[in-house]
């Protein structure tokens, strides 16, 4: 478990973190949570979202940008199984598009 200590070093389970311990260089990493509102019934408003969080979250600095999980909708219903789609469909090449 991390926690964070306040000589600015790293603790890793009451010791030092390994990376530290052994000299390696310890980056900063800027990540960025994203949430809107998601509608279960409407992926393609869902996903018309996507790209604006991303640029923002982008021009603020994100190397990792973390997503809302229920993009393509989410229900147990035969609705939602309609909806679903193969890998390499329209959800996941927009989002290979914005890596």
């Amino acid at each position: 478990m991390y926690t964070p200590r306040s000589d600015s070093t790293m603790s890793w389970r009451g010791s030092e973190c390994p990376s530290v311990r052994s000299g390696w260089r310890v980056e900063t990493l800027t990540v960025a949570a994203c949430q809107t509102d998601m509608n279960w019934k409407d992926k393609e408003a869902n996903l018309a979202q996507i790209p604006g969080l991303v640029a923002m979250a982008a021009q603020q600095g994100a190397q990792v940008i973390l997503l809302p999980e229920a993009v393509g909708g989410y229900s147990y219903s035969r609705e939602f199984w309609r909806g679903a789609e193969r890998s390499g469909g329209p959800t996941t090449q927009l989002l290979c598009d914005l890596a």
